[in-house]
Order: structure tokens, then sequence, then C-alpha cells
């Protein structure tokens, strides 16, 4: 007697259609984190990009001897000159934005000894994410804050 489970017919329309939708629900759950993911470590790499080349204009300006003017642009692009000379231009690959706080674009400045001339906070749109740059008083310090 055939049993009714046992089909050597193979699936019907139904169950493979169920099947399918299931599947596809379970792959989509998967990509919806991907996205998040993908935002914050482009916001990452952006702000170690960034924190990288201070820090190297902030060496620069100490071995040299010279000042180093960094000048920040609203589209994302950010160069550091030197006596008239373009040392470095950056161009990032990802979404950036800079915004002036208390302090403007073009003011920040490392001084021949490595410390800032001026203080204050910049804001640093970074692949949907926002932060303050926070550029400390003496010794050329600076950090990240978070904006919720």
């Amino acid at each position: 007697m055939p049993s009714v489970l046992m089909n050597d017919r193979g699936f019907s329309l139904v169950e493979v259609m169920a099947a399918l939708l299931l599947a596809s629900i379970i792959a989509m759950t998967a990509v919806l984190p991907v996205k998040d993911i993908s935002a914050q470590m482009q916001s990452e790499y952006l702000l170690n990009q960034l924190e990288q080349d201070l820090h190297a204009m902030q060496l620069y300006a100490m071995r040299a001897g010279k000042e180093v003017n960094f000048r920040f642009y609203e589209n994302g692009k950010y160069r550091a000159l030197s006596e008239g000379e373009v040392l470095m231009e950056r161009i990032p690959r990802y979404p950036l934005a800079f915004r002036p706080l208390s302090l403007n674009l073009n003011e920040l400045q490392f001084n021949p000894n490595g410390n800032l001339r001026s203080f204050g906070q910049l804001r640093v749109e970074a692949a949907s994410k926002n932060y303050n740059l926070v550029f400390q008083i003496g010794r050329g310090r600076f950090y990240f804050l978070e904006i919720e």
C-alpha cells in the first residue's frame, strides 16, 4: 500500500514555494545587518585615516621645524600645507563631510613644536554617523567624540 508521504512523483508546487519563501526570509535577515556593519566599517576607516594623517602632519611639523596648516572642506576633502607647498591632499572614497563648530575649517595649524595654534571642534559626518573632532589646547592632542 503506497504511503501518502512517500510519493515517487516529487514535491508539489506549494511545497517548493514554501521552501523558497523560507530560504528567502532567512537570507534577508542575514543581509540587513550587513548594511549597518558596512557603514560602521566605512566610518571607522575614514576616522582612522584622518587620525593617521593628522598625526603624520604633526610629526612633519616637529621634524621639519615648520608650521603645517590643515584645511578641511565641506565635501570631505582635506589637505595639509606648509609654506605654500601642499604636503598632502586626501579625497575620501566614502561619504565624508566637515562642518565648522567652534573651529573654522581652515583654522587648524600645527606649530613647529607640534602644538596646535588654536583649539576647538569640527563636526565630521562619516558614512551616516556624526562625530565631533575635538582639538585640545596644548601638546596638539585631539580625539573623536561620537554624536548620537
